[in-house]
């Protein structure tokens, strides 16, 4: 398996005396040097957001040597330090790890005094090429054009899980992860400043469980105290039982009417791995769950849209009673 190890400058932090406000940092990381300047008083914070190593690996846990030069940027002082560490990252997740560089004052004037610049990095390792849909507004899902001989649906939903395969300059390339279009080939078109619409960090969280009490027509999600007003179609009701609820796959033409009052109206999420019953919001049910309280939905996509039973095609269960 191919991993890509990264780790970002995520935070600058001075402390100590007052060494100058003007520092210059370069920092290598497993020989691989990155020189910055930043303005910065002592007590301050900086947050920052620079990439200082990215290389592919087969290894799932890394150690990176690492070392920072400061130094203040002034004529007449040479107020100067240095630290080294060892950075280790594994495939468990994002990790942090702090750097201390201790600054000496110069023998002109500022011996006396001592400061220190604290280096925050976040390291990653991760499978090669992964990323996820970020959310695009109004609804959350984004427009894609397919690489294979799918020709429809073409949009995928906040949180879906791919794979970059490359990137030209002008669309990203990548194989879906999971859901009903797994396996297919598809691409984006970056953004006009040229960044991606498909993030780094994982809003993916863990299965839910839903209860639907067909007599009560209460909608609840994982023992939460709120309870939701849901319906099913009494001439045609979904039969009692334990049902997965999959990914969302497509926008439903027919969540378009409530629009105006739920942003994720035309997100709807499939009972089960066959057949046409839904959770669904709206005021007409053909054997759904539909949720009649419009206004509410977007409370309840927030915690569907992202949520995984880990199986590639749920995002958890529906027990109806």
């Amino acid at each position: 398996m191919k991993y890509e190890a990264r780790v970002t400058l995520t935070r600058v932090e001075y402390r100590g005396d007052n060494l100058g406000s003007n520092i210059r940092i370069t920092i290598t990381v497993s020989g691989r040097s990155v020189s910055l300047r930043f303005r910065i008083k002592p007590g301050e914070s900086r947050i920052q957001n620079q990439l200082v190593y990215d290389e592919r690996t087969d290894a799932n846990e890394i150690s990176l040597s690492s070392s920072a030069l400061a130094t203040e940027a002034d004529p007449v002082h040479d107020d100067t330090g240095s630290a080294t560490a060892m950075l280790r990252f594994d495939d468990s997740g994002a990790r942090d790890a702090v750097l201390n560089i201790p600054i000496q004052g110069d023998r002109k004037g500022d011996k006396s005094k001592k400061g220190v610049v604290v280096l925050t990095f976040s390291g990653v390792l991760r499978e090669t090429g992964e990323r996820f849909v970020a959310f695009v507004e109004p609804e959350g899902w984004l427009k894609v054009k397919s690489e294979d001989s799918r020709a429809y649906p073409n949009v995928i939903p906040f949180g879906l899980r791919v794979t970059v395969t490359s990137n030209d300059g002008v669309r990203e390339f990548f194989t879906i992860e999971e859901g009903q279009l797994r396996e297919n080939k598809a691409s984006v078109a970056l953004k006009e400043d040229g960044s991606s619409y498909l993030q780094e960090d994982s809003p993916q969280t863990g299965a839910v469980t839903l209860r639907f009490s067909k007599r009560d027509e209460i909608l609840t999600l994982d023992g939460r105290e709120e309870r939701y007003w849901a319906v099913t179609d009494p001439n045609n009701p979904i039969p009692s039982g334990t049902y997965d609820l999959e990914l969302p796959y497509e926008l439903h033409s027919f969540g378009a009417g409530y629009r105006k009052q739920a942003a994720f109206a035309r997100t709807w999420f499939r009972v089960g791995h066959s057949g046409d019953r839904f959770l669904h919001v709206g005021s007409v049910s053909l054997g759904c769950v539909t949720v009649r309280q419009v206004e509410r939905w977007d409370e309840i996509c927030a915690l569907l849209i992202t949520a995984r039973k880990g199986d590639l095609k749920s995002i958890g269960q529906i027990i109806v009673i």
